[in-house]
């Protein structure tokens, strides 16, 4: 199953696929993702801020960069959202904070 088959629209997030942490982005015909599991742990607060600029998407773990694309940049609307897949027996859980966007 293709990651893209669960965005229908260009974006860039950092989400869970079951026990994957992956950060993703997608012009809305094809993505690309990198796996960044490592960077996070269980009961840990962590921050993440995603910078999509028209040669890349950056992406940062606590304010250091842990993954960039320079392919599969969004370039149309961007929305915001929070979710989880969990296509298996793996306990997920988590909140957010705060939401902050702007553009400049």
């Amino acid at each position: 199953i293709s990651n893209l088959q669960y965005w229908s629209f260009e974006n860039a997030s950092i989400w869970l696929n079951n026990d994957v942490v992956q950060a993703v982005s997608t012009d809305n015909s094809s993505v690309e993702t990198t796996a960044i599991t490592s960077y996070f742990a269980d009961d840990t607060y962590v921050e993440i801020e995603i910078v999509i600029s028209v040669s890349d998407v950056k992406f940062y773990i606590n304010e250091t960069l842990r993954a960039t694309h320079t392919t599969n940049i969004p370039s149309g609307s961007l929305y915001i959202g929070v979710g989880v897949r969990d296509t298996n027996t793996i306990d997920t859980n988590g909140f957010v904070e705060y939401i902050e966007a702007w553009q400049e």
